[in-house]
């Protein structure tokens, strides 16, 4: 089994997308500080906003190189969202890191990882054996691999947590003043577990991280480590809280711990499911909310554990005030599942007898001449392919009606999922037919989902299945619910119905003031009508007509301000609309990047896929401009800068790295194999 990074919900070993959270599976969590991201049709739907590239489809041309993080070279978005454990949906602007970073830009040189602050001699090489050669491996066998949890900078920028001596499962961690560049680096510890993000306290000293399936602190003062405890269950199991002061981690077996800095751990539970979240109380940690056999616990520091719902399926989403969504199957009419399966051999098979035995191969000594025998065996191989014919078709029936059989005795139920929202005190009931998750915001309760509706479907054939796995295959898990069309809206426990029929690509603001959703969509087209609908007060006002022709598989908002959309799409690039002003044409929809701090939006047009380079342009709310042409690569900062690596190799894997700020470009370093982008984040 593996764990999904965000909801930490136990996910098949084969699974790509987690069927609670829609996102996609990875072993690390994101940092966030981006502010725009896009929706496709296909994805499930788990809105996250991430400083990186945004997504804009599903069909993203795989990437010849980039390094240690997931397609970050050139402007393959896809199989960084997919590796990362997000999938851009929706909420652009949903999580940003309260940090305010100071410009630092990490890349790859001669296979080893540098760091720059832009200045004239800002350059500082950081290791001598990045990836550990040693155990034979080599830079570029990590393309496409995410490194992104083993990175962290303090606030200023000047402390840099980093990975040396990477393999398949560890890396040795350092610390570095890179404000000194003569000054040695801290070594942390080796063997970090390359599986698990490590937490750095917000004044740099404490360090939690895990090695050996053991959960260890560093003190960077004392220069010590201290063993908390040994065997984690999985990456899902660890959770770090208050600048590692609250430690929540499940062991082998499900044996739920808390360690309070200074006390000894405490047992809360025992064979749990999985972590929920912490319990909050005016944003300040007090305890833990976790499953276990289909109820919710919480458990608060010094108080008794509380049951505070039960027969519960999926949790939906939660809140730093202590609120979260969760679902619940509700079960209605019984049958079995022959009744979903249509028996279109039914007479075909009726008709199948039972071929008995074998024929007889013949006796020479029957026979009063060679030709009359051979005539004999000419007949015997004629009736036993007939045989064999009948035989086959036999046996097939056979299974035929085995398989009946089990359809018939295969009990199921009429199920769809109810909504439920835990306002910190008590579990409200909020809808009936909730579908999928569409949108949400971070720092308030609001949820955006599709409404569900029971409607009898076409039948499976049993020409077409071989087991009842198959049925349940071509049915889908929720094989009597469909998704109606429409979608709806819940405010803490308010629920919201938004008018419109065959909704595409609902999609809400990052402070939730603003809703929109395409509708009216053209027959056998991507493009149909965008709607506004603005929240006041927990309120909704009437939805308005934003635009025209707009491409549903393109939506995305950026803040709470921006609304981005594409018109003319096609082969993944068109026309970029920002607040129903035309930005730009020919833009390749793959590889935006937006800053939620100076809502400047980074692209790139004329875009050669087989080249892996475009033009790169920004646009600033006002005009858009072009930086530099035959751009591969680049990274965004706070104050609106931008690294980019330009006139690419990609036979030499090397090219030039330029820093652009304030309209003036200048060179950072040249045989650049790759930029390092790190997503350091926290949830507002």
């Amino acid at each position: 089994m593996i764990i999904c990074s965000k909801c930490n919900k136990e996910l098949q070993d084969d699974a790509q997308f987690c069927d609670n959270c829609g996102t996609a599976v990875a072993k690390t969590e994101v940092n966030a500080e981006l502010a725009v991201a896009v929706k496709t049709e296909e994805s499930t739907e788990t809105p996250v906003s991430v400083k990186t590239k945004v997504n804009a489809g599903t069909d993203s041309p795989a990437k010849k190189k980039s390094f240690l993080v997931p397609a970050l070279i050139g402007a393959g978005a896809l199989v960084l969202l997919v590796l990362l454990g997000v999938f851009f949906v929706g909420n652009l602007g949903g999580i940003s890191s309260k940090k305010k970073i100071a410009p630092r830009g990490l890349y790859i040189k001669d296979k080893e990882l540098h760091v720059s602050d832009f200045s004239k001699k800002g350059v500082t090489e950081l290791t001598s054996n990045f990836v550990n050669a040693e155990d034979g491996f080599d830079v570029m066998d990590y393309v496409g691999y995410d490194m992104s949890s083993a990175v962290h900078f303090s606030k200023n920028g000047n402390i840099l947590f980093y990975p040396e001596k990477i393999n398949d499962s560890e890396y040795t961690l350092y610390c570095k003043d890179i404000s000194k560049s003569k000054k040695e680096p801290i070594k942390i510890d080796s063997g970090v577990s390359i599986e698990y993000k490590f937490y750095v306290s917000d004044d740099n000293n404490i360090v939690t991280y895990v090695k050996n399936d053991s959960i260890y602190q560093y003190n960077m003062n004392k220069k010590d480590k201290v063993k908390i405890d040994s065997g984690l269950r999985d990456p899902g199991s660890f959770y770090v809280e208050d600048n590692g002061k609250k430690i929540f981690y499940v062991k082998e077996g499900g044996t739920l711990y808390f360690k309070k800095a200074g006390k000894d751990k405490e047992k809360i539970d025992s064979d749990i499911d999985r972590v929920i979240t912490a319990d909050y109380k005016k944003n300040k940690v007090v305890g833990v909310i976790y499953l276990k056999d289909d109820k919710l616990y919480k458990k608060e520091e010094g108080k008794e554990k509380e049951k505070i719902a039960t027969d519960v399926t999926d949790i939906i989403s939660e809140f730093k005030g202590g609120e979260f969504y969760y679902t619940k199957e509700e079960k209605g009419d019984s049958g079995v599942l022959m009744d979903y399966v249509e028996d279109d051999m039914k007479e075909q098979d009726a008709d199948i007898e039972d071929p008995g035995d074998e024929p007889k191969y013949p006796s020479l000594l029957d026979y009063g001449s060679v030709a009359a025998y051979q005539k004999a065996v000419d007949e015997y191989n004629e009736a036993y392919d007939e045989y064999l014919k009948a035989e086959d078709k036999y046996e097939a029936k056979r299974d035929r009606d085995t398989l009946r059989q089990e359809l018939k005795e295969e009990e199921i139920s009429n199920r769809g999922k109810t909504l439920y929202y835990y306002d910190g005190k008590k579990e409200n009931k909020v809808s009936d037919n909730f579908g999928t998750l569409e949108s949400r915001t971070y720092k308030k309760p609001i949820l955006v989902f599709s409404v569900s509706e029971s409607k009898e479907r076409k039948k499976v054939k049993l020409s077409k299945i071989e087991s009842i796995y198959d049925v349940y295959d071509e049915l889908g898990y929720d094989y009597l619910s469909t998704s109606s069309g429409k979608i709806a809206i819940a405010i803490g426990d308010k629920v919201s119905d938004i008018e419109g029929e065959n909704i595409k690509t609902a999609t809400i603001s990052r402070e939730g003031n603003h809703l929109y959703f395409v509708t009216n969509i053209k027959k056998n087209k991507n493009y149909g009508d965008l709607y506004e609908v603005k929240v006041k007060n927990g309120k909704l006002e009437k939805a308005k007509l934003y635009d025209e022709d707009v491409c549903y598989e393109m939506i995305g908002v950026s803040g709470d301000s921006q609304v981005l959309y594409f018109k003319d799409y096609k082969n993944s690039e068109g026309t970029l609309y920002i607040n129903k002003k035309e930005v730009d044409e020919d833009v390749y929809s793959y590889g935006m990047l937006g800053n939620y701090s100076s809502k400047e939006i980074f692209y790139y047009i004329d875009y050669n896929s087989d080249k892996d380079k475009g033009s790169l342009r920004v646009y600033n709310g006002k005009k858009a401009k072009t930086i530099a042409e035959d751009v591969n690569d680049f990274e965004v900062f706070d104050d609106g800068s931008v690294m980019y690596l330009y006139d690419y190799s990609i036979n030499k894997n090397k090219g030039d790295l330029n820093y652009y700020k304030n309209g003036k470009n200048k060179q950072v370093d040249e045989d650049v194999t790759a930029i390092f982008h790190y997503m350091d984040y926290s949830p507002e």
